[in-house]
């Protein structure tokens, strides 16, 4: 202690018997948690580290965390696998504390690419990030095309059709391309194998001139 007093395994201050605290810099602290440079009162965190006491909510007097942004996070906003000071969503997930727009500082989810998603943009089912469209409709992340950015569904055989190639009934993937043949100038669809024909050799639907992809002559 300051005053020059010993202290007794168990923790008890020799000349007042309060209990005491030792802090990681090898401080001692009274039972009434005072720091012992600055005097001012601390509280215990459970992995050790002290907070002072205005380092606690004004509410329910929880302990919290000071982000490097200046906000502070109660002591039990913390995720519980890194430990890294987490904010909580109304939906009830977590986020880590530099996941905040940098800009309107609403919360954000990093997609795999580096971008950044505000919290509600995650597809409501599966949980993945996901990019609204002008149009209101969500894709996940990963569902744009890589060119013009534009929505896109992905094939089977790995190809990418933006979200207008769709069955308009049944939302099926439609190889239906904007491309003319190079020789004749013939509209032409794409077929899977890699090859391709002209829109007179296929079968229309009854809504036009969009095909679904098994909808195409396999022999032609």
């Amino acid at each position: 202690m300051p005053t020059g007093g010993a202290l007794h395994a168990d923790w008890m201050y020799s000349t007042c018997r309060l209990e005491v605290l030792y802090m990681p810099n090898g401080g001692a602290l009274h039972a009434d948690w005072m720091y012992s440079t600055c005097r001012l009162e601390v509280l215990y965190m459970p992995t050790g580290g002290a907070l002072h006491a205005d380092w606690r909510s004004s509410t329910c007097r929880l302990e919290v965390l000071y982000m490097p942004t200046g906000c502070a996070l109660h002591a039990d906003w913390r995720c519980s696998t890194c430990r890294l000071d987490v904010l909580y969503m109304p939906t009830g997930g977590a986020l880590h504390a530099d996941w905040m727009c940098s800009t309107c500082r609403l919360e954000v989810l990093y997609m795999p690419t580096g971008g950044a998603l505000h919290a509600d943009w995650r597809c409501s089912t599966c949980r993945l990030d996901v990019l609204y469209m002008p149009t209101g409709g969500a894709l996940h992340a990963d569902w744009m095309c890589s060119t013009c950015r534009l929505e896109v569904l992905y094939m089977p055989t790995g190809s990418a059709l933006h979200a207008d190639w769709r069955c308009s009934t049944c939302r099926l993937e439609v190889l239906y391309m904007p491309r003319r043949c190079s020789t004749c100038r013939l509209e032409v669809l794409y077929m899977p194998t890699g090859g391709a024909l002209h829109a007179k050799e296929v079968l229309y639907m009854p809504t036009g001139c969009t095909l679904h992809a098994d909808w195409m002559c396999s022999t032609i």
